[in-house]
């Protein structure tokens, strides 16, 4: 039991930063940055960094994205959002998600009409686009986890040949693992809960604004899941608002605003008088 407990270790550090990567650098950039403009990155470098993890975390296009999210601002649980649970059902959005995002991606001048800023900016790199930046990520999990196996040293055990081939299938195994959690974590929880589970139930702090707020969710999702208090107030860089709301990006954007890589531009949302404690 306790020999494992080093892989165990070295599975849950990965999956955590590489989630965590994902969703801080859809949240600030994607949503706060690229779809809102509630932030500006001010550094070129900084963007294409924030890009290039979004590629390799996630495969998105950041263009696609964009245009997606804004179409679903301006048709909020409406027939043209492009995934609604009021429209489409709960379990639709929540276990098919992935399957609405690729159709509205598909949709015919869906990025000119909700996105053409973005489809105007320097290019994606075709070297990362889609299921190419995925296989560079994995790689890298794959490289890490050889790396780990190495070191616990398996050629000491079995020999420098057959250590090495060991060390080699085992770490291949730890970074595919790694991977598979991720893409599972990503793909059909975290972000389906956003377009979900915070469209259907939860807190609802502003009455005549669509959506929920869950609190507990949003610390899983840097914030997003205060999603009531964020269509409230699409254009405001922090979505936490009430006394125990926490929205944990805005920390991080406020440390990349001293550090002089990005500018936050919109206004910080404020409780109004018709929204309830």
């Amino acid at each position: 039991m306790y020999a494992i407990l080093p892989d165990i270790l070295f599975v849950l550090i990965a999956l955590f930063c590489v989630t965590s990567i994902a969703i801080f650098a859809t949240t600030i950039y994607l949503h706060r940055a690229l779809a809102h403009h509630s932030i500006e990155i001010i550094s070129e470098e900084f963007e294409r960094l924030l890009n290039r993890a979004i590629l390799i975390t996630t495969g998105l296009n950041r263009g696609e994205w964009v245009a997606i999210h804004r179409k679903h601002h301006t048709f909020t649980d409406k027939e043209d959002d492009p995934h609604s649970p009021l429209v489409l059902g709960f379990w639709k959005v929540q276990l098919f998600n992935v399957y609405y995002y690729i159709r509205a991606a598909r949709t015919f001048g869906i990025v000119k009409t909700f996105a053409p800023d973005i489809s105007s900016r320097w290019g994606d790199s075709t070297a990362l686009r889609g299921f190419r930046g995925l296989t560079i990520g994995i790689a890298i999990l794959i490289v890490a986890g050889v790396v780990f196996s190495f070191s616990q040293g398996y050629s000491v055990r079995y020999g420098v040949f057959p250590g090495a081939l060991v060390a080699i299938l085992y770490g291949m195994f730890l970074g595919l693992l790694v991977a598979a959690v991720h893409a599972v974590l990503y793909v059909f929880v975290l972000s389906p809960s956003i377009n979900g589970l915070c469209h259907w139930r939860g807190v609802k702090r502003f009455p005549d604004t669509p959506a929920f707020n869950n609190r507990l969710f949003g610390w899983l999702v840097a914030g997003e899941g205060l999603h009531n208090n964020h269509h409230k107030y699409p254009r405001s860089p922090k979505f936490s608002i009430f006394r125990g709301d926490f929205d944990p990006a805005w920390p991080v954007i406020k440390l990349l605003a001293k550090a002089k890589f990005i500018v936050i531009i919109g206004e910080v949302g404020v409780p109004e008088a018709v929204a309830y404690p």
